[in-house]
């Protein structure tokens, strides 16, 4: 599990804080007691940290092949999340969730007006999607095998990450969260859990070097340009 939680949850606490600070001047660490407040960044963080142990991804290669086949293997750090993507869904799964859940809202749909009561549950979106955003950057060890190419380069485009599951996400976040109560604290983890699995399976990108040996000889032919495919995992 590469996320440290309690770095992503001091990120997603110190970001909910500044965005929610610039709606009305107000920040929340700044109440007589924030308790709720820092409960509520460390579930998300920590709970979006327990639910994902691992990542699988597969890549678009170019780069150089032998004849037979010499095999690379791919080393990168870090994936990279669409977070304007992230903080639109997180969002509007949320407001979907207050009307299903309660049958009207003031919020506007996506995005918010100035004034509007949206602007808090936008901020905590932008929080989190921002926080997410930067731990991953440098968070994931990507490791990778490719038959074809044994020196290149392997890129993980859209929709090409995987492995993930909401409902266990969902689950992180709620038993991350013990003295978090009230109806609405489920449905909030389920949709920032959607929006997450959403964002890494279709919106998120990644890269890897291939690296191997091919020595040339009677038998073996190497250096010909090609292109291919590789899969791995990020841990």
């Amino acid at each position: 599990m590469p996320v440290v939680a309690p770095v992503l949850s001091a990120l997603i606490e110190t970001n909910v804080d500044t965005y929610m600070a610039a709606v009305r001047g107000v920040h929340p660490l700044n109440q007589r007691n924030p308790a709720y407040f820092v409960a509520l960044c460390t579930a998300i963080g920590t709970g979006i940290a327990l639910g994902s142990p691992l990542i699988t991804f597969t890549t678009a290669d170019t780069g150089l092949s032998g004849i037979p086949p010499v095999p690379g293997v791919g080393a990168g750090v870090g994936i990279v999340i669409d977070d304007a993507y992230f903080r639109e869904q997180i969002y509007t799964n949320a407001r979907t969730a207050i009307l299903s859940r309660f049958g009207k809202t003031r919020h506007d749909a996506y995005p918010p007006s100035q004034g509007n009561s949206g602007e808090f549950l936008d901020a905590l979106a932008h929080g989190v999607a921002t926080s997410v955003k930067t731990h991953f950057a440098t968070a994931w060890i990507l490791a990778s095998g490719h038959p074809q190419v044994y020196a290149g380069a392997g890129v993980i485009n859209d929709g090409n990450f995987g492995g993930l599951s909401s409902s266990l996400v969902k689950s992180s976040i709620i038993a991350s969260g013990p003295t978090l109560l009230g109806i609405y604290f489920p449905d909030l983890a389920g949709a920032i859990a959607d929006a997450y699995v959403s964002t890494i399976e279709t919106k998120s990108t990644g890269s890897v070097t291939i690296t191997g040996a091919c020595v040339p000889s009677m038998a073996q032919v190497c250096g010909i340009p090609t292109t291919g495919s590789g899969a791995g995992t990020a841990t």
